[in-house]
């Protein structure tokens, strides 16, 4: 059994805290092996506005207007609120500026001798002082940008305006110098194109990769710690006028987007038409010609490639875009030409990529149904068109793609996307879980999310052998564009306490191609089924 973690909160006042610290605390106070022994809030903030920093407030008084943001649940918030008032509580008077905080000796060993094993910073200035060595693991904070390349804030905003494919979060272990101290772990997010999302989404996703931190820290009872070697030398500030209006001069670019991508579909165009076509594995040509049409007011994705019998068979989601639904649906492939199309699989709810695979002698196919909170298992009955329900899992989580896959050992393994968040991503976090007894036991692995990158977590189709090395198709979800790209990802290591993977290649379309995505690869032995995205059609 694991010893209990004791931990200090450094934080303001609870009723101002930001939704993802809500969803944080609320997982570290029903974690059975964290303690949060006592909290620390200042008496008094020192305060400082700029003519930007009153600017940039207007600013977002605009953005509220016309932009929703999901809210924590009041349940959550008042529950974590009433059990952290009866943690104890002190007050510390310090000596302040504008960016710096000062913890004198006797108020650093007062802390010290307290005897926590980890302080998280969710208030205060730059810290200095002894209580920086007062505890084993140091105090934890979180810089919401990537540190390389961006120190100050806001945060979320200067992506935006620099054309960023992401954005990124750091979690620190805290010294002296501003968010310069060793790099405990590091997330990054598709940019999105306005900035009060772009900043919620860093921030409630990043709860994530502190708990996943801690979790390690509770199982090993160690944790480690990278230097930084690269580190911004500007410091970004509250944006001057001029930054503001090239801010609205992107967003005016989005709303002209949408009006086209509107006024097109009211002349019966449409745009982001997906549709399925495959190449020769020894060229692997994604402007290849030999593409399966979809059907009007259709589109064809997650090509799922599949013999059976000696017979070639793809499975893929058929959506239909006046129902805005998939269903998962096959067909045999002659000649290039799938012939006998059938839906095999319809639910109330949307449906997509159909993964096939054979284990101990039976074929099971699964899918990815998000909007029911599970995942289902079907086992075949009669080829292609006659399945039955074998199992669900992952009952009541927010899941996709699961994807299946037997490794040398015969250990089944399940890759999936997660979303814990409240914006519904699924691109961000990639979970490994270990399957034991018959689908019906699920091993978290150590690490999970074991990637937390938008760039490479979202699998895309099964995991196969090439060119002697066990690749991973993923995408390459940027620019707050699904679907912008693959990846082969090479999987080099493989336990339930490691996972190392490798990019060995990309696959992009240029800005002037008529095509401007592609997510999903399926092999077979002479080809490779991909699908890929026409700008309009």
């Amino acid at each position: 059994m694991n010893k209990e973690l004791n931990i200090c909160l450094l934080c303001r006042d609870f009723n101002k805290l930001a939704d993802w610290e809500y969803r944080l605390f609320n997982e570290i106070l029903n974690h059975h092996s964290i303690k949060i022994k006592k909290i620390y809030q200042k008496k008094k903030s020192y305060k400082h506005i700029s003519f930007n920093d009153f600017l940039f407030k207007i600013f977002i008084r605009i953005e509220h207007i016309h932009t929703k943001l999901p809210s924590v649940n009041n349940k959550i918030r008042f529950d974590v609120i009433r059990k952290l008032k009866k943690i104890p509580l002190e007050y510390v008077d310090l000596r302040s500026t504008k960016f710096y905080d000062y913890f004198d000796e006797k108020l650093s060993n007062k802390i010290k001798n307290e005897k926590y094993d980890l302080i998280l910073r969710h208030d205060f200035n730059i810290i200095k002082g002894e209580i920086l060595n007062s505890t084993k693991f140091g105090i934890w904070s979180f810089h919401h940008g990537d540190t390389s390349k961006y120190l100050g804030g806001p945060s979320g905003f200067w992506e935006i305006i620099n054309n960023e494919p992401v954005t990124g979060v750091t979690l620190i272990k805290l010294n002296e110098m501003l968010d310069k101290g060793d790099i405990i772990d590091k997330g990054f997010y598709s940019t999105k194109k306005n900035f009060l999302i772009n900043n919620y989404f860093i921030m409630d996703k990043s709860f994530k990769i502190l708990i996943k931190n801690i979790n390690i820290l509770v199982s090993k009872r160690n944790i480690s710690f990278t230097k930084q070697d690269s580190i911004s030398n500007k410091i970004y500030k509250s944006p001057s006028l001029i930054n503001l209006f090239k801010y609205y001069k992107i967003f005016l670019f989005q709303i002209l987007k949408k009006l086209k991508n509107y006024l097109l579909k009211k002349f019966n165009k449409h745009n982001n038409i997906w549709t399925i076509f495959n190449s020769d594995i020894t060229k692997i040509d994604i402007n290849s010609n030999k593409e399966f049409k979809p059907n009007k007011n259709e589109f064809w994705a997650d090509p799922f490639y599949f013999n059976y019998l000696k017979k070639d068979y793809i499975f893929f989601e058929r959506y239909n875009l006046n129902k805005k639904k998939g269903v998962i649906s096959s067909g045999e492939l002659i000649n290039n030409k799938i012939i006998n199309l059938k839906d095999i699989v319809v639910r109330k709810h949307h449906l997509s990529y159909p993964q096939i695979f054979n284990y101990k002698n039976k074929t099971f196919m699964t899918f990815e149904s998000w909007q029911a909170n599970k995942c289902e298992l079907l086992q075949l009955v009669s080829f292609p068109n006659e399945w039955k329900n074998y199992n669900n899992f992952l009952k009541g989580v927010n899941s996709a793609d699961p994807t299946f896959y037997i490794d040398k050992k015969k250990n089944l393994w399940l890759f999936v996307n997660i979303s814990k968040d409240l914006l519904n991503d699924h691109d961000s976090e990639l979970y490994i879980y270990l399957v034991k007894d018959n689908f019906k036991k699920f091993i978290s692995h150590l690490k999970n999310p074991v990637i937390t990158d938008s760039r490479y977590a979202r699998s895309a189709g099964s995991i196969f052998n090439y060119k002697g090395k066990i690749i991973r198709p993923s995408q390459i979800n940027i620019h707050d564009s699904y679907g912008y790209g693959l990846n082969f990802q090479e999987i080099k290591k493989l336990s339930l306490n490691e996972y190392i993977e490798v990019n060995y290649k990309r696959f992009f379309y240029g800005k002037k191609s008529i095509y401007n995505g592609i997510h999903h690869v399926s092999k077979s032995k002479t080809s490779f089924y991909f699908d890929r995205r026409y700008q309009y059609q």
